[in-house]
């Protein structure tokens, strides 16, 4: 699942280059646009997620909170959260070790995105 900020809309959206990456890695990617539409879709769909990619500042609720709230129902899931602003970074970096995540900072590559997935997926495996 990639849930990213709405308003971080250059030429193409945070969200969409993020499910592009995925898709043509092979993945199934599942969009919000925000955590309050995250936790809906978690609870509407009949699938598995197997990692859940954040944005950590986002309208409504922040991807911190996201995270919390989805690891009550699914302690053991990778999170990857991102941010493209520099001065939450390090809060982001913080926010993210403590509750159990990663962090990859925007504007990131493919390969370092790819990377990134392809570690916390075989980390969350074995």
């Amino acid at each position: 699942m990639v849930i990213s900020n709405s308003f971080a809309n250059f030429c193409k959206s945070s969200l969409t280059m993020s499910r592009e990456i995925l898709e043509s890695c092979g993945y199934t990617v599942i969009e919000a646009g925000d955590g309050i539409e995250a936790l809906e879709v978690c609870a509407s769909i009949d699938c598995r997620i197997d990692l859940l990619m954040t944005d950590v500042v986002m309208p409504r609720m922040g991807g911190r909170e996201l995270a919390e709230k989805i690891k009550e129902q699914l302690p053991n899931l990778p999170i990857l959260f991102t941010s493209g602003y520099t001065n939450y970074t390090e809060e982001a970096e913080g926010g993210a070790l403590e509750s159990g995540g990663n962090f990859i900072q925007k504007p990131f590559t493919f390969d370092a995105l790819a990377s990134k997935i392809r570690e916390l997926l075989t980390a969350a495996e074995s």
